[in-house]
C-alpha cells in the first residue's frame, strides 16, 4: 500500500490521500481550502502533531509527544496513543481509543470501547459502551453508554450509564445508572439519581433525592429529600432529610428522618431511631432512643432505649428494655416493660411491668405487675397479678370486655 510522509517539522495541506500517512515529530497537516482531509489506510504520527482541519482515517496510530486537532476526528477502526498525550478540541467519532497518560476530549464524541490509562477530561457530550480510566476522569457535559470503571477519583456531571465503578471518590450531577455503582471511598450525587445497586465503602450522599433496589454503605449515608430502595444496609450514620421508603434495613449506628418512615419489612437500628413523622412496619429491634410521632408494626418491635411519641407505639408483640422511660401510649398484643421501666399508658391483650417499673395506666386482658411497682391504675378483663409491694393509687378495676385503645 503507498505511504505518503510528512517529515519533521513540516506543515502540510493535504486532500484525500490513498493508502497510508506517516509524519515525523513536529508535523502540522492542514486541509486543502474549504475541505478536509481523507486518508483511506493508517494515519501514523511518530511524535507531536497537529490536525488543523478535520481529518478522516481508517487508523490512526501516535507514538509519543503532544498529539492534537482542532476539528472533527473520524477513526474508522481505532485510534492508539499510548505514549502520547492527546488533546482534541472537535467531535471525535471511532470505534475503539487506547490512549496512555492524557486524553482531552473537547467536542461530541461516540466510541464503542474506551482505554484511558491516566487521565480523562471530557467537556462535551461523550457516549460509549465501555470505558475504563486508570487515573481520573473530569467530564462537565452528560456521559451516556454502558460501564465505566474509574481507577482512582471521578468527577462528572448528568449520566445515563449501564455501570459505575470507581476505586476512590465520585461525585456526579445526578441522572441514571441502571445496574450497580461501586464506589471504594465517597459517592456523591448533585441531584435526583435512579439507581440498581449501590455499594460504597466510605460515605455516600445525595444532594437531592434517589430511588433505587439496594444500598451498602460502610461509613455514613445522608440525603437531602426522599430516598427510596428496597434493601438499605449502613454501618455508620443514615440521614434523610425527606422520606425513606426501604424494605429490610439495617443500620449500624443512627438513623434520623426528616419526614415518615415506611418499611416493607424488618428494622434493625443499632443505636437511635428519630423519625419527624411515622413509622410503619412490619417489625423493629432498636438499639437505642425511639422517637417519632407514631410507630407502628404489625410483627414484633423491640427498642433497648427511651421511647417519646406524641400519638403512640404500637406493635402486635413490644418488648421495653430494662430501665426504659415511655412517652406516649403503648399499643400491643403482649407489651412487656422491663424492670425499672416507666410508662404513661399501656393498652394489651396481655401486659407485663417488670419489678421497680411504674405506669400511669394499665389496660389489658392479662395484668402481670412485678414487685415494687407503682401504678396509677388497672383495667383487666381476665387476669391479674400483683407482686410484693404494689403500690396502686385507685382500687384495680375488673372490665367485661377490652375497651378499644386509643388511636
Amino acid at each position: 500500500m503507498a505511504e505518503t510522509v510528512v517529515r519533521r517539522g513540516e506543515r502540510v495541506r493535504l486532500g484525500r490521500v490513498e493508502g497510508d500517512l506517516r509524519a515525523e515529530d513536529g508535523a502540522e497537516v492542514s486541509a486543502e481550502e474549504g475541505g478536509r482531509v481523507v486518508v483511506s489506510g493508517e494515519a501514523r504520527f511518530e511524535g507531536s502533531a497537529r490536525l488543523r482541519s478535520p481529518f478522516e482515517c481508517r487508523r490512526l496510530r501516535v507514538e509519543h509527544g503532544e498529539f492534537e486537532a482542532d476539528g472533527e476526528l473520524r477513526v474508522e477502526d481505532r485510534l492508539r496513543a499510548d505514549d502520547a498525550r492527546v488533546t482534541l478540541r472537535g467531535p471525535l467519532s471511532v470505534a475503539a481509543l487506547s490512549v496512555g497518560p492524557f486524553l482531552a476530549l473537547g467536542g461530541p464524541t461516540s466510541f464503542e470501547t474506551g482505554d484511558v490509562g491516566g487521565v480523562l477530561e471530557a467537556t462535551a457530550a461523550t457516549t460509549f459502551r465501555t470505558l475504563s480510566v486508570g487515573g481520573s476522569l473530569r467530564a462537565s457535559a452528560p456521559l451516556k453508554g454502558g460501564r465505566l470503571s474509574v481507577g482512582g477519583d471521578a468527577r462528572l456531571a448528568a449520566v445515563d450509564l449501564d455501570g459505575v465503578e470507581a476505586g476512590g471518590e465520585i461525585q456526579l450531577g445526578g441522572g441514571v445508572v441502571r445496574e450497580t455503582i461501586e464506589v471504594g471511598g465517597v459517592f456523591s450525587a448533585r441531584e435526583d439519581l435512579t439507581f440498581g445497586n449501590l455499594e460504597v465503602g466510605g460515605t455516600a450522599s445525595f444532594g437531592a433525592g434517589g430511588r433505587g433496589r439496594r444500598v451498602e454503605v460502610g461509613g455514613v449515608l445522608s440525603a437531602a429529600r426522599d430516598l427510596t430502595v428496597e434493601r438499605l444496609e449502613v454501618g455508620g450514620e443514615c440521614v434523610v432529610g425527606g422520606s425513606l421508603t426501604t424494605g429490610r434495613t439495617e443500620v449500624g449506628g443512627v438513623l434520623r428522618v426528616g419526614g415518615g418512615l415506611i418499611l416493607s419489612d424488618h428494622l434493625e437500628v443499632g443505636g437511635r431511631l428519630e423519625v419527624a413523622g411515622d413509622v410503619v412496619g412490619p417489625s423493629a429491634e432498636i438499639g437505642g432512643t425511639l422517637r417519632a410521632r407514631s410507630a407502628r408494626f404489625t410483627g414484633a418491635a423491640e427498642v433497648a432505649g427511651p421511647v417519646r411519641t406524641s400519638a403512640g407505639l404500637r406493635a402486635a408483640s413490644l418488648k421495653i428494655a430494662n430501665g426504659s422511660e415511655v412517652h406516649g401510649p403503648v399499643v400491643g398484643g403482649t407489651v412487656e416493660v422491663g424492670r425499672h421501666g416507666r410508662v404513661e399508658t399501656v393498652f394489651g391483650t396481655r401486659v407485663e411491668l417488670g419489678a421497680h417499673g411504674q405506669a400511669d395506666r394499665i389496660v389489658g386482658g392479662s395484668v402481670e405487675v412485678g414487685a415494687d411497682c407503682r401504678v396509677g391504675s388497672i383495667e383487666y378483663v381476665r387476669h391479674l397479678s400483683l407482686g410484693r409491694r404494689v403500690q396502686l393509687s385507685r382500687p384495680a378495676v375488673q372490665l367485661a370486655t377490652l375497651p378499644t385503645p386509643p388511636r
